[in-house]
């Protein structure tokens, strides 16, 4: 059986991993967290506001965080305004997804 190591393996600096987080759109509720980075049993950071994120970990240089709104939840009808920023920003789904209504409400 092998023995735990001290530390993380070698080469998975966070920088080697090029993770990239950018122009994603955020509804985040007052108070809900945005961010959990690292494992429950370390050391962990719980961030809720983007700029911290981007200060920290240098995500999310074009995110935004804002209200979404949809036509109707309950009915799975996830038309959203035209003025919505995740059509500006390209976050919304294209195409058909089963069950549920997309596209823009007028």
């Amino acid at each position: 059986m092998e023995e735990p190591s001290a530390g993380p393996p070698a080469g998975t600096a966070l920088e080697g991993l090029r993770l990239q987080f950018d122009e994603n759109l955020y509804a985040i509720a007052p108070g809900q967290g945005m961010f959990n980075w690292g494992p429950s049993w370390r050391r962990n950071v719980k961030y809720t506001a983007l700029d911290d994120v981007r200060r920290d970990l240098a995500f999310e240089p074009k995110g935004e965080v804002t209200p979404f709104t949809f036509r109707d939840y309950l009915t799975r009808d996830f038309r959203v305004p035209a003025q919505s920023p995740a059509i500006r920003m390209k976050c919304y789904p294209e195409g058909a997804v089963p069950g549920v209504t997309l596209g823009v409400d007028n």
